[in-house]
């Protein structure tokens, strides 16, 4: 998340209860049996008596106007103005009551417009009172008229040119309202001289020296506040979000432990350095602890249920991020990042159909969302709908021409489609954008590949590997060229490397597996395909596992019978099922349709199985057959290949 100006008000003395408070005490409508009682705290009782002298005396404005200020006591804020209003129809100058009324809207009811109305009455009334000028401003600047509330303050001032707090407000209207900051430093510091130990005005000038980028007096101001009051919590926030602004995240953080010692009920404070730590110090772990602390204050706020999620999936707990993100729509659905989140961590849980749908909410909400049209194409393309998924990057490519990863994608889906030229013309231009993404070079590594344009390719690989010798990618796209260009020897290596940085990448065990074949070592070939199974194999993996024992002469007894135990009805289901005797040529033949692809496979599997059985004739018109279908990008394409090399 990014920290933008400071925008929130430091300077927030409300100075109207106090006010109308002093003023009702001086007034006889507190005397009586009503105002003993209320006097001794025993508000509820005094209520009572009131209520009773109303049922006899409905047109005695005292009592209403004692009502309005028991009320106001009880915190029953709505019935306190009603009583004022019931009592000024009567004495509509009641100075009191009018205080009573305007403080309660302004203060407890939020209803500005009302208070303002109120305070204008006030005016007529008592015209000379500072006080009065003082809350006026405030009213007219919480509604955003900024020059009438400086017109009021001054007012205030002119009738008492000492008001400190005047002085403060007026600084607050012309920086929060009107930006302009060096004028608000000037009637801060107007302020100090009067008053030098005001905390408040130290941390309303903290706040003018950061919208500054003033970083070292913004720290130095608030430091002062804190001083002279260790337990007033605004200053806190000021130098917590000063340094944020400043890539101070560790010291921003420190500032959270001191305001959540002062303030620990406050949910927003737990979720904003939650924020803080998820978005600037990816420590999603204790991201996840601060938002559950927000959530146990304030267990309906979507966007903590939605950043928890988020932090949850950078920890890889999908499970638990995904119910997080359905929490967060429960609450709040047009909440497009918990729709958008979602489908992201169901892409990463290979459920593409389920995260299309999701994405689509989210589109439904912000139809040019970069990211979010970028995942639904991403997941079109794990679904190998490549047609469809070329509008939706184009619509991304629309809102965001420089949007490298979306001409990437593009790419992707021309690749897949076999346009490999159209592959690396995208590649090419999302490279003009990302020169130093390893992605986008191993990307365009594999794309030259298939062109058999291997001398550049081989200039793309080494580029990314000079990047990051560590990308795994690109260690596998290095090897994948050695092997088109029959160096099984070195590709193997690569794999290795490879597989030492990540042991768990079954693709690049698939990978090991191919090469080992074709160098003949049909016994590592197995092994390797036997470590992709362990890693959770698919139907597929299994064919490869009973494909390299069968080459090896090893037994096979068995090998297939987790993958047809699956019965996920799936096309590699079918080829499992002619290997397994289920099912025979013609009928696995049927059921690859007239799809290159699993034509390409099926032709595949039928000359290796033509092979191992001895037939060498037949075994070669199939591999033919395989290579015909011009699907590159298989593996079956690749053994095909090599067997008619032999």
């Amino acid at each position: 998340m990014q920290s933008g100006k400071l925008i929130f008000t430091a300077f927030c003395v409300i100075v109207t209860v106090s006010c109308f408070d002093s003023r009702i005490e001086q007034r006889d409508a507190w005397r009586g049996l009503a105002v003993e009682n209320a006097q001794r705290e025993d508000y509820k009782k005094a209520l009572e008596r009131v209520d009773r002298v109303l049922e006899t005396d409905p047109e005695n404005a005292q009592a209403w106007f004692s009502r309005a200020g028991i009320c106001l006591f009880l915190a029953k804020y709505d019935e306190a103005v009603e009583a004022c209003n019931r009592g000024l129809v009567f004495e509509p100058n009641n100075e009191a009551a009018l205080w009573i009324k305007a403080g309660t809207l302004h203060v407890h009811s939020g209803d500005y417009e009302g208070a303002l109305d109120t305070y204008n009455r006030l005016v007529e009334v008592d015209g000379k009172n500072p006080d009065l000028w003082l809350a006026r401003g405030q009213v007219l600047q919480a509604l955003g008229k900024h020059h009438e509330a400086l017109a009021s303050l001054e007012t205030a001032i002119e009738l008492k040119p000492d008001y400190v707090l005047a002085w403060g407000l007026k600084g607050d209207v012309v920086q929060l309202g009107l930006g302009e900051y060096e004028d608000a430093l000037e009637y801060y510091d107007y302020a100090l001289n009067l008053d030098p130990a005001n905390e408040y005005v130290w941390c309303s000038k903290g706040v003018a020296w950061a919208n500054l980028g003033r970083e070292n007096e913004a720290i130095e101001c608030f430091d002062r506040a804190l001083r002279i009051n260790p337990e007033y919590a605004e200053p806190w926030s000021g130098k917590w979000a000063t340094l944020a602004e400043a890539g101070k995240y560790e010291e921003a953080v420190q500032c959270f432990d001191h305001l959540l010692a002062l303030e620990p009920g406050k949910a927003d404070t737990w979720k904003t350095k939650g924020d803080l730590l998820y978005a600037y110090l990816e420590d999603y772990e204790e991201a996840v602890l601060c938002y559950e602390e927000a959530l146990a204050l304030n267990p309906d706020d979507a966007q903590a249920w939605y950043f928890k999620g988020g932090a949850l999936e950078e920890l890889g707990d999908e499970e638990d991020a995904i119910s997080c993100f359905d929490r967060a729509v429960e609450l709040d659905a047009s909440c497009t990042g918990a729709w958008s989140a979602k489908g992201e961590a169901l892409i990463n849980r290979g459920a593409y159909e389920e995260a299309v749908a999701c994405l689509d909410h989210a589109l439904e909400l912000e139809p040019d969302d970069t990211g979010t049209l970028l995942n639904k194409g991403a997941a079109l393309i794990y679904l190998e709908r490549y047609e469809e998924a070329l509008p939706v990057l184009a619509q991304a490519i629309a809102v965001d021409p420089e949007y490298a990863d979306a001409f990437l994608n593009v790419g992707a889906a021309h690749f897949f489609l076999g346009r490999y030229e159209e592959a690396v013309a995208y590649v090419d231009r999302a490279l003009a954008l990302c020169p130093e993404d390893v992605g986008g070079w191993v990307s365009k590594a594999e794309a030259l590949r298939f062109l058999d344009r291997y001398e550049e390719a081989s200039a793309c690989c080494d580029r990314a590997l000079k990047l990051d010798r560590r990308d795994v990618a690109a260690l596998a796209a290095k090897g994948h060229l050695l092997e088109d260009i029959g160096q099984y020897e070195k590709a193997a290596a690569c794999y290795d490397q490879a597989l030492k940085l990540d042991p768990e990448d079954r693709g690049i065990w698939r990978d090991k597996a191919v090469v080992q074949y074709f160098r003949g070592k049909y016994d590592s070939a197995a092994a390797a395909a036997n470590e992709a199974v362990a890693l959770g194999g698919a139907p597929y993996d299994y064919l490869f596992l009973f494909i390299f024992k069968s080459a090896a002469g090893a037994g096979t007894t068995g090998v297939l019978e987790p993958a047809l135990r699956a019965d996920d009805h799936s096309w590699s289901y079918d080829a499992v099922r002619f290997f397994a005797g289920e099912i025979n040529a013609e009928e696995m033949l049927a059921a690859a349709g007239t799809d290159d692809e699993k034509l390409c496979e099926a032709y595949c599997y039928l000359g290796l199985w033509h092979k191992f059985n001895g037939d060498a004739v037949a075994s070669r018109g199939y591999f033919e057959a395989a290579v015909a279908c011009g699907t590159k990008i298989l593996f079956e394409y690749q053994i095909a290949a090599f067997e008619l090399r032999r």
